[in-house]
């Protein structure tokens, strides 16, 4: 029954999922029933149900040592912790460190609708690498650089403010501003911040 209320929450069919959501839970249910109602749990608004059947969850990952498990949970947390950025971070650094250590992107892929959108809100520079092998269709390559743009990525990278960087590419302030407009566009971001995210994603600094 648990494999068919997966299938349920997967194709959204919520009449016949909440039915098998609102059954009691048995003492002896296994990890991925758990698993399973923590995510019902989560699309149902029930955050306080999901942060316990969570925490359930990590400990006996965490006494078994399974990984896919481990990272499973830590992903879900940090959905469940969406509305608390610092947290939804943590938990997904630390998913991103455990799924470094094997092939387990099937786990980030089957909750990429909402997972994407809290890496897209945080600062995983040091995990781009991955994320790229993660999710490949989220960080397509942008609209082309020119020359001057690529230029003052790469001076932007450094932190030098338009001034400095005018300054060290021999052109005036309101040049620089016209090419980091064009390279923000390019990039699809608003900030200096977001475009440094983007770029480490698609490798676009040395």
């Amino acid at each position: 029954m648990r494999f068919e209320a997966w299938r349920w929450l997967r194709r959204n069919e919520s009449e016949l999922g909440n039915t098998w959501y609102q059954q009691p839970l048995s003492p002896q249910a296994p990890p991925t029933e758990l698993l399973i109602r923590a995510e019902y749990a989560l699309v149902r608004g029930e955050t306080d149900t999901a942060h316990i059947l969570l925490a359930n969850l990590w400990q006996i990952a965490k006494q078994g040592h399974y990984i896919s498990l481990m990272i499973e949970v830590l992903c879900l947390q940090a959905w469940a912790n969406k509305n608390n950025s610092p947290v939804a971070e943590s938990k997904l650094r630390e998913a991103l460190t455990l799924s470094a250590q094997g092939p387990f992107y099937f786990v980030w892929r089957e909750h990429q609708r909402e997972l994407w959108p809290l890496i897209q809100a945080g600062d995983f520079t040091a995990f781009a690498p991955l994320i790229s092998h993660i999710y490949p269709n989220h960080t397509p390559k942008p609209e082309p650089l020119s020359e001057r743009e690529h230029a003052l990525l790469q001076l932007l990278a450094t932190g030098l403010s338009n001034q400095e960087m005018a300054e060290q590419s021999f052109v005036s302030v309101n040049t620089v501003k016209t090419h980091l407009k064009n390279l923000f566009r390019k990039l699809e971001v608003n900030s200096r911040t977001q475009a440094l995210r983007k770029a480490h994603a698609l490798n676009l600094i040395e």
